[in-house]
C-alpha cells in the first residue's frame, strides 16, 4: 500500500522504484489504477471492488413468492372458468338450435294439421250443403204435389169434402153437413170405383240410388273391420268415429298398440294372429298411416328378423316379409333403415340352416316383392348391389339353388319371382348394374340363377308330355325366354361378340350343358314368332354329336 503518495510530476521516480519492489515481492493479485487527479487526492486502496447487491429480508422474499404464486393460481383459474363458460356457452348454443328446430318441425306439423282440418271441414260443409239442396228440392216437389192434389179436389167438386173446404184446413161442422138416416132410405148415393197402384205392385225403375254419404277413411275401416281377425274391442273402437281425424287417430293409436306388444313379448315369438291383424290393418288404412307409423312397423319387422337369426328358425319369416313388403309399398324407409333390413335378411339366409325347410310360394313371393320395391327406387337401388363378390343379391343367388331341390310349387313360383322382379329391372328408367352388366359378379349369377331355374320348368314341361299343355306353364317359359333375351344383348360388345354371354354361362359345366338342353327344348315349343327369334339367337353352338347329346340328356 502507498500512503499518502503524491502524484506529482515530482515523485515519478519514487514510484517506479515502488512499483519494482512490489514486482520482486510479486504482488501479482493486486492492481493499481493511477489518474491524473490533483494532488490532494488520495487512495486508500488499489483495488476497484463492486457494490454488494442490496440486501432483503427473508420474509419481503417469502411474501414476494406467496405473491406470485397466489397470481399465477389465479392465472388458471381464470383460464379454466373461460374454457367452461366457453363450453356452456356452445351447449346453451346446441339446445338453442335444437329447441328452433323443433320448434319450426312443430309449426309446420301445426300449419298441416289446420290446413287438414280446415279441409276436411270444408268437405263437411260442402256435404251438408248438398244435403240442405237435396231436402230443398224435396220439400218443393211436395209442394208442387200439394198444389195439384188441391187442385184436383177443386175441379172434382168437393166430391169427398164438403163444399170447397181446402184438403189440409180445419173442418167446420155445418148444418146438414151428415145425411140422416130418412136420406139413406131415399137417396141412394153412387161411388165410383177406381184402380190404384198399391206397394205390392211392380214398382218401376229407379232413376237414381239412395246412399249414405262415407268418407274414405270410413270405407277403409269397415274393409278392416270386415276381413280382419282384431278383437271385437279394437274393431269396436275403430268403428265409433265418425271424422277422418278421428279415424286417423285411432288406427295410429293402433298400430302402436300391436307393435308395443309384440316388442315387449319378445324373445317369445308373436302369434301368426297378431301379424295378421297388424298386416291387415297396414294395407287397408295405407293411405291414413303415418311416416311414425310406417317406421314403428318396420322397426318390430327388424326385431322380428335378429330374433329369428338368433333362435335359428324360420317358421314367422314369411308373415314378416309380407308385412315389410305391405309397409314399404306406399315408400321406402331412409337409405340406412333399408339397408340394415337388408343386411339382417342377408345374414338370416346364410346362417340359418333351417330355411330351406320353410321355403314356401308364399315366402318366395315375399322376398322377390321387397327386392322389387327397393330395385324400382332409383336412390336405394345400388343397396341390393355393391359392385363386389359380397352383396345382397348372392344371397338371392342362393335363395334360387335352394329352390332347386324343393317340389314343384316352390321352384314355380322361384321362377315366377325371378323373371318378374328381371323384367320389371329390365324396364326401370334409372342405371340396373346387374341387368347393364356393370356389376360382373351379380350378372353371372343372375344369368346362370335363371338358366337352372328355366330349365327346372322345361324339365317338368317335358316329364308331363302326355297330359294337356298348361297355358300359364307356356307363358312363363316365353317370359323366361324374354328375360334371357335381354340380358344377352346387354352383355353383347358394340361390335356383336357375345364373348360375355359365353363366359358367363361357361363358368360351369353343368350349368353350361344344361344351358344348351333347354335352349333346344324351347325350340320345340311353339311360343310365337318373337320368342322364336330370341332363342335362335340364345343357342349357342357346340361340337357335341348325338352321343353328346344322350349324354347331356341323362345328365339334366
Amino acid at each position: 500500500m502507498l500512503d499518502d503518495d503524491d502524484f506529482g510530476l515530482e515523485d515519478i521516480a519514487g514510484l517506479e522504484a515502488a512499483a519494482e519492489e512490489m514486482e520482486q515481492e510479486e504482488r501479482l493479485n493486486q492492481t493499481v489504477t493511477v489518474f491524473n487527479c490533483p494532488p490532494t487526492q488520495t487512495t486508500s486502496s488499489p483495488v476497484f471492488k463492486q457494490p454488494p447487491p442490496p440486501q432483503r429480508g427473508g420474509a419481503e422474499v417469502v411474501r414476494a413468492r406467496e405473491e406470485q404464486e397466489r397470481l399465477k393460481k389465479l392465472h388458471m383459474k381464470a383460464q379454466g372458468e373461460a374454457s367452461f363458460l366457453r363450453t356452456e356457452l356452445g351447449k346453451q348454443a346446441k339446445e338453442i338450435e335444437s329447441e328452433r328446430i323443433s320448434k319450426r318441425k312443430l309449426e309446420a306439423e301445426m300449419k298441416s294439421k289446420l290446413e287438414s282440418d280446415r279441409k276436411m271441414k270444408d268437405l263437411e260443409i260442402s256435404a251438408v250443403k248438398t244435403e240442405k239442396l237435396f231436402l230443398v228440392q224435396e220439400m218443393h216437389q211436395l209442394k208442387e204435389k200439394l198444389k195439384q192434389m188441391e187442385s184436383e179436389v177443386k175441379k172434382e167438386g168437393g166430391g169427398g169434402t164438403p163444399r170447397s173446404r181446402k184438403v189440409l184446413g180445419p173442418i167446420k161442422v155445418e148444418r146438414n153437413e151428415f145425411p140422416t138416416e130418412k136420406e139413406f132410405q131415399e137417396k141412394k148415393f153412387k161411388t165410383c170405383q177406381t184402380d190404384a197402384d198399391t206397394q205390392t205392385a211392380k214398382a218401376g225403375r229407379r232413376k237414381c240410388r239412395l246412399r249414405r254419404n262415407m268418407t274414405s277413411g270410413t270405407v277403409m275401416v269397415q274393409t278392416f273391420c270386415r276381413v280382419s281377425q282384431a278383437p271385437d274391442e279394437v274393431k269396436a273402437t275403430v268403428l265409433q268415429q265418425t271424422s277422418q281425424t278421428g279415424i286417423s287417430r285411432v288406427v295410429g293409436r293402433t298400430v302402436s298398440q300391436l307393435t308395443a306388444e309384440i316388442n315387449t313379448s319378445l324373445p317369445m315369438a308373436p302369434s301368426l294372429t297378431q301379424l295378421a291383424t297388424l298386416q291387415t290393418l297396414v294395407s287397408s288404412c295405407q293411405s291414413i298411416l303415418s311416416p311414425q307409423d310406417r317406421t314403428a312397423v318396420t322397426e318390430t319387422c327388424s326385431n322380428l328378423i335378429s330374433l329369428m337369426i338368433k333362435s335359428s328358425t324360420c317358421s314367422l319369416l314369411s308373415s314378416t316379409l309380407s308385412l315389410l313388403t305391405v309397409v314399404w309399398s306406399s315408400s321406402l324407409q331412409d337409405q340406412d333403415i333399408t339397408a340394415y333390413i337388408l343386411t339382417l335378411l342377408s345374414e338370416l339366409i346364410r346362417k340359418v340352416k333351417t330355411l330351406s325347410d320353410h321355403l314356401s310360394p308364399s315366402l318366395l313371393s315375399s322376398i322377390f316383392s321387397l327386392v322389387s320395391l327397393v330395385s324400382m327406387d332409383p336412390v336405394q337401388v345400388n343397396l341390393l348391389c355393391k359392385q363386389s363378390q359380397d352383396c345382397f343379391l348372392s344371397s338371392i343367388s342362393l335363395v334360387l339353388h335352394m329352390s332347386l331341390a324343393k317340389e314343384q310349387e316352390v321352384q314355380l313360383a322361384a321362377c315366377k319371382g325371378l323373371v318378374a322382379w328381371l323384367l320389371a329391372c329390365s324396364g326401370a328408367r334409372h342405371s340396373v348394374s346387374w341387368i347393364e352388366n356393370t356389376c360382373r359378379w351379380c350378372t353371372g349369377d343372375i344369368v346362370r340363377a335363371l338358366t337352372l331355374t328355366t330349365q327346372g320348368q322345361v324339365k317338368w314341361q317335358v316329364d308331363s308330355t302326355g297330359r294337356k299343355q298348361d297355358k300359364q306353364l307356356v307363358e312363363l317359359l316365353r317370359d323366361c325366354v324374354t328375360a334371357l333375351a335381354r340380358l344377352q344383348d346387354n352383355m353383347r360388345s358394340k361390335e356383336g361378340e357375345e364373348t360375355e354371354w359365353i363366359k358367363a354361362v361357361e363358368v360351369a359345366a353343368s350349368v353350361q350343358r344344361k344351358y344348351i338342353w333347354t335352349v333346344e327344348q324351347l325350340l320345340k315349343v311353339d311360343m310365337g314368332e318373337l320368342a322364336a327369334v330370341r332363342l335362335h339367337n340364345l343357342t349357342m353352338e357346340t361340337d357335341m354329336g348325338t352321343e353328346g347329346e344322350k349324354i347331356e340328356a341323362m345328365d339334366t
